[in-house]
């Protein structure tokens, strides 16, 4: 009997070395909200309890939240600074996963331009859209009888939304529009023809304007005459001299058409959000993996978090700038595991600071 003590004894201490190796936890904090007024909610903070100490975060929760205005043109952005606390008895390392996601609709109006395919050898270029363009009539081939057609085309993907005829007959330009794609419609026509090729795409400096509320729903097709053109291209369109068609003599005129397309129905539909630490906190935290992990690069390890210290950590979250009515879901994850006895090591594996 007293052998069998003396071995269990003697045992003890690697005992004391298993129960205080390490101890993970995990907080879930999961806020909602809508468009841009995000993030509310609650969760519970899970407290494990060991006789040689406690490893145990706080509930994160978000104390500070903004939009973020002219971060990049292309994007939308709300950064959003979380906080929680070391709530245990050990000192011990953390890592975050943030996590979103989004629903939103897409735009439904988009702008058009009748003309050809880029790699078409008569598509005219010009302005700052790529796929702005505009076309050369001739008004000794293109009748009734032999009509110029032509695209229209949405978007810088040349997305074809429906075709295009213009000609001239008894001193009088003629344009028929007609949208082809199921669920879109006209909601505007902005329209430049005269004997100067024209010096920019912006559509209120067109000239001829057909915006002024009488589209529908049902305005799938649409017809444009006049029986006057500008003589010569101004910046602005009333100083612009008109000459009627009947007194040409030339062979050519450029026409500009640009077309408003709209859905006839919104949808809802799952947004992409793109999640990156933000810049002011970049030197504090190391993604790896989907996590964020608190600590320098420079270090040999993670940096420790001591009981009762706060750690604060700061998410950007963008979503491409073709959207509205944005509702965003946000959830952070957050571990622990106590800095002692290699616990990383054993419980993280694959870590910033891992060791090959």
């Amino acid at each position: 009997m007293k052998q069998t003590i003396n071995r269990f004894i003697s045992k003890l201490p690697s005992l004391r070395i298993v129960y205080s190796l390490f101890v993970v936890i995990l907080v879930w904090s999961s806020l909602t909200g809508a468009t841009y007024a995000w993030f509310t909610g609650y969760t519970k903070t899970v407290t494990n309890l060991f006789n040689l100490g406690t490893v145990s975060l706080s509930e994160p929760e978000v104390i500070s939240s903004e939009q973020l205005e002219d971060t990049d043109e292309d994007k939308k952005c709300k950064q959003i600074v979380w906080e929680f606390e070391n709530t245990g008895s050990k000192t011990s390392y953390v890592r975050v996963k943030p996590k979103a996601e989004a629903t939103g609709v897409k735009y439904g109006t988009e702008t058009a331009w009748v003309g050809v395919h880029e790699d078409d050898e008569n598509f005219n270029r010009f302005g700052t859209r790529n796929w702005a363009q505009y076309y050369e009539l001739d008004l000794n081939q293109h009748d009734i009888k032999n009509k110029l057609d032509s695209r229209i085309w949405a978007s810088s993907d040349f997305i074809d939304k429906g075709s295009a005829s213009s000609w001239v007959y008894q001193d009088e330009l003629f344009i028929d529009l007609a949208i082809e794609e199921s669920g879109w419609y006209m909601n505007e026509v902005h329209v430049y023809a005269g004997l100067e090729e024209p010096e920019e795409d912006t559509p209120g400096h067109l000239g001829f304007d057909d915006d002024d509320g009488e589209f529908s729903d049902s305005n799938r097709e649409f017809s444009f005459s006049t029986d006057q053109i500008f003589k010569d291209w101004e910046d602005r369109a009333r100083d612009r001299e008109k000459i009627g068609i009947e007194e040409l003599t030339g062979d050519l005129i450029y026409i500009v058409v640009h077309v408003g397309v709209q859905r006839m129905e919104s949808e809802v539909v799952d947004i992409p959000v793109n999640i990156d630490v933000c810049p002011e906190k970049v030197d504090k935290w190391i993604e790896s993996d989907g996590w964020w992990y608190y600590g320098k690069a420079s270090n040999d390890q993670p940096q420790t978090v001591n009981p009762g210290e706060k750690i604060e950590v700061c998410f950007r979250y963008c979503v491409d700038d073709d959207y509205e009515d944005i509702n965003m879901n946000t959830s952070l994850k957050v571990e622990a595991v106590q800095w002692s006895n290699y616990a990383v090591d054993h419980v993280w594996v694959e870590h910033p600071w891992s060791i090959d």
